[in-house]
């Protein structure tokens, strides 16, 4: 091999590693971007209004409404479901996801929409019955507006 080929292999190695290199380095960035808060946080207050009105409604026999960064897990106990009464869990998930607007500012829920304030957070819903059994659970992921039933 003859030297000036050295300096082509050799150029042509630092190269495809400056790219290589340039590559993680955007990545690193869109990790960062992916890290960044797309989510408007939530008030404890309004998260413990809430919770207090579903615990004041017929049949419902406790709620919970915990927030993790991006994350929202809800669960409500409600004594008139069971797992082959799906629409009676179903009814009650959606009001509680409807019930925070009451107490956030700037949140409308609209016939199509459980409103802004579910703006790029994962929501976890789960309605028990009182034996804790699993009537129904719920997620709605960032960016989509409907609860996805299993």
């Amino acid at each position: 091999m003859g030297k000036g080929y050295k300096i082509l292999f050799t150029v042509s190695i630092i190269s495809l590693m400056c790219l290589f290199l340039s590559a993680c380095g955007d990545s690193k960035k869109d990790d960062a971007k992916a890290d960044t808060v797309e989510y408007k946080a939530i008030d404890q207050s309004a998260i413990d209004q809430t919770v207090e009105d579903m615990k004041g409604r017929d049949h419902i026999q406790d709620a919970s409404f915990t927030v993790n960064k991006n994350k929202i897990e809800m669960k409500i106990v409600a004594d008139d479901v069971s797992n082959s009464d799906k629409e009676t869990a179903r009814s009650h998930a959606d009001s509680f996801l409807r019930a925070i607007s009451l107490y956030v500012d700037d949140n409308k829920p609209t016939k199509d929409s459980y409103g802004k304030i579910y703006d790029g957070y994962y929501v976890r819903i789960v309605v028990e019955d009182n034996n804790g059994t699993q009537a129904i659970e719920g997620n709605m992921y960032p960016g989509i507006k409907s609860i996805t039933w299993e």
